[in-house]
């Protein structure tokens, strides 16, 4: 059944999707590193808050960063595999670097709903790339939908050059009818 062969593909990819071994096939949205570099030599604290996990992931996202021109900063991985994305980031917002935060930028519509409300003095951005299917409507607490980047992906890796472009709405603001500025 096709249920079968979904399920059969699951088990397969996820204990190698999700690992070291994978991460190098990542690719850098296109003036994504220029753009925190800038922000780095201005003087900001870079933080890679992900919920990517240490074990599984940490070694080959370091790499990853540092092939594709990111500057360091801390890195706030899960502690394992399992741990679920959004306890990841509540636990992380209660951080004093969070808590310091100028600015966060988050592709999973739960996540950045949750940060706008743990955060809410944080200017908060949904970068419009890969997420989960779940929608997520600004809650009460959010004063209003985040601001919507678009990276576009870099087809090789020697291609430089930004491109952002708020040309489509994020989920949030779809849910909510609220446009970015």
């Amino acid at each position: 059944t096709v249920q079968a062969a979904i399920a059969d593909a699951k088990e397969f990819w996820k204990p190698r999707f999700f690992s070291n071994a994978y991460v190098p096939h990542d690719v850098a949205y296109r003036g994504a590193a220029q753009y925190v570099d800038r922000l780095a030599r201005a003087g900001a604290d870079i933080v890679y808050l992900t919920g990517r996990d240490e074990p599984g992931m940490g070694e080959g996202t370091r790499k990853v960063l540092a092939r594709d021109g990111f500057p360091v900063g801390i890195m706030a991985l899960k502690s394992a595999g399992d741990v679920p994305d959004i306890e990841h980031k509540r636990q992380a917002a209660a951080t004093d670097w969070a808590k310091r935060a100028v600015a966060s930028f988050e592709n999973e519509p739960l996540n950045i709903v949750l940060l706008q409300q743990l955060l809410p003095n944080t200017l908060h951005a949904y970068v419009h790339t890969v997420s989960s299917p779940e929608p997520a409507a600004p809650g009460r607490e959010t004063r209003s939908a985040p601001r919507c980047f678009r990276f576009g992906r870099a087809p090789s890796r020697r291609r430089a050059g930004a491109a952002t472009s708020r040309s489509q709405c994020c989920p949030t603001e779809r849910a909510s009818g609220q446009r970015s500025r």
